[in-house]
């Protein structure tokens, strides 16, 4: 017989983050730079944003164990405090913030397939479902099945993220305070550069 961990939950200071409104971490002239050069792909982002909320994510939340592990992955609508149990329990936060947040694209279907064989003109074909988006050119190298699989295996883990944004925005808060500004500014960068 199995015995069952006990879960507590850290009390938290009185004044509660849930009567705090969530402020975006992008202005809106940002984001409206962004949503023009978008446009002038025509890449529509409101097509990923229907995605995103027919998917169920995780959270993170604290506990408190005798081995040390103190983050529990869980679903937000089934906190360890009330009785829902934890996907996973890690020792750091950012380990369970990316747990949490790849978690649910183990189960999405895969999307992305790369051709095996090169075409005649040296490319290798890439398809996302039945749409063929763009070729891969031989000069990569060869690839063989295995590096095929995991080509198309982190392309699917890419466009899982960018089209949950609440599994994209734990990746980048478990990058850290150090990153989150280098990342801001690099992304500022390649925006202006995009658009004369």
């Amino acid at each position: 017989m199995q015995s069952q961990t006990q879960f507590t939950r850290p009390q938290s200071p009185s004044n509660s983050r849930s009567n705090r409104a969530a402020a975006s971490a992008f202005s809106e002239v940002f984001l409206g730079k962004l949503r023009l050069l978008a446009q002038r792909a025509e890449e529509v982002a409101p097509a990923a944003g229907s995605e995103a909320v027919l998917s169920g994510p995780f959270a993170v939340e604290e506990v408190e164990r005798p081995d040390g592990a103190r983050h529990a992955v869980v679903r937000p609508d089934e906190p360890v405090a009330e009785g829902g149990k934890a996907a996973a329990v890690h020792r750091r936060r950012d380990e369970a913030l990316r747990l949490a947040a790849v978690l649910p694209a183990v189960v999405a279907p895969p999307l992305h397939h790369v051709s095996n064989e090169p075409k005649p003109s040296g490319c290798y074909t890439l398809h996302c479902g039945r749409r063929f988006v763009g070729h891969l050119s031989s000069g990569v190298g060869r690839l063989g099945p295995e590096q095929g699989r995991r080509l198309t295996s982190h392309l699917d883990l890419v466009r899982y993220l960018v089209t949950h944004p609440h599994a994209l925005a734990l990746v980048l808060e478990s990058a850290g305070p150090e990153a989150l500004p280098v990342l801001g500014r690099a992304l500022a960068r390649r925006i202006e550069a995009a658009l004369p």
